[in-house]
């Protein structure tokens, strides 16, 4: 049994102490961000369909924010990333290339063009 299919198993065995239906647990998961539809969610609870990790995730999320406001202790695990590759680790976002075409975490892009 994977992580997913662990995460599936705790979702559909914690889902009644939750107090919500599926389409509750739907209009909860969307209000924070969740993308897939009603029906696709729905699916999931049932094993008739996969949603991409992030979905899953806020599912779980979706649950255990319930679980928090019932003042329960249960908790859906979220998922299990694989580990960044060297690679992913060096990209730099969110940092604007100095001049010679490195990277200073000093500086932005906005103040790099009012120099300029």
């Amino acid at each position: 049994m994977d992580n997913d299919d662990r995460q599936l198993e705790a979702i559909r065995l914690l889902l009644p102490s939750a107090q919500l239906t599926a389409g509750e647990l739907w209009l909860k998961y969307f209000a924070i961000g969740g993308s897939a539809g009603q029906f696709e969610v729905e699916a999931f609870l049932y094993g008739a369909h996969q949603l991409p990790t992030l979905e899953r995730d806020l599912v779980a999320q979706t649950l255990n924010e319930q679980f928090m406001a019932l003042d329960l202790e249960d908790r859906i695990p979220f998922s299990a990333e694989p580990a960044a590759s060297a690679d992913d680790r060096s990209v730099d976002h969110g940092r604007a290339p100095d001049r010679d075409g490195t990277s200073n975490p000093d500086r932005s892009a906005g103040q790099q063009e009012s120099e300029g």
